[in-house]
């Protein structure tokens, strides 16, 4: 039998209960609203115009200093590569922050991005004392591999290398409609 509880305290439990059940307590929430699909506006890109004000700011708070750590501080310990962060992407919740670099002047961009994630609880202790005073949480930090430099570099390579034979005077182009 379950014990009741005090009539006057019940609906304070009730309520208690239903708060409980509205946070997000566990990272798969947290990784799910990473993902989650939000209907947006006709023409605007779902990417930077869904997250809010809050969220963007915290992730060009984090882009600039986890720059400035990547440049001075632990420069030595990733052997002089320069390392950029492309973009941040924060969870609604701003416990997890997606981070996505490009890789200059190293060859095994792969290792190198293994290194950092070896390091990401000292990388994530720097930032913590840099940002202290301002947030609340220290997002945990996962790093990914941004190729969209390779791949425009690629698809240049391709477009350039098209031999397309100029149009004759009087000649007009056709378009399907």
């Amino acid at each position: 039998m379950i014990p009741r509880i005090i009539p006057k305290f019940e609906g304070y439990f009730n309520h208690y209960c239903s708060y409980l059940s509205g946070l997000n307590y566990f990272k798969a929430d947290r990784y799910e609203n990473l993902t989650k699909q939000r209907p947006y506006k006709e023409g605007l890109s779902p990417d930077k115009h869904m997250e809010s004000k809050r969220q963007q700011k915290f992730s060009r708070q984090i882009q600039k200093d986890l720059s400035e750590i990547f440049q001075k501080e632990m420069r030595s310990s990733f052997g002089n590569a320069f390392i950029t962060i492309t973009e941040v992407k924060v969870s609604p919740d701003l416990a997890i922050a997606r981070l996505y670099l490009s890789f200059m002047l190293t060859n095994d961009k792969a290792g190198l991005l293994h290194d950092i994630k070896e390091k990401s609880k000292q990388i994530r202790s720097i930032l913590a004392n840099k940002i202290r005073h301002q947030v609340r949480i220290i997002p945990e930090l996962e790093f990914f591999l941004d190729e969209t430099a390779e791949y425009a570099a690629k698809m240049d390579a391709l477009i350039s290398g098209l031999d397309i034979p100029p149009l004759k005077e009087g000649e007009k182009i056709e378009l399907d409609d």
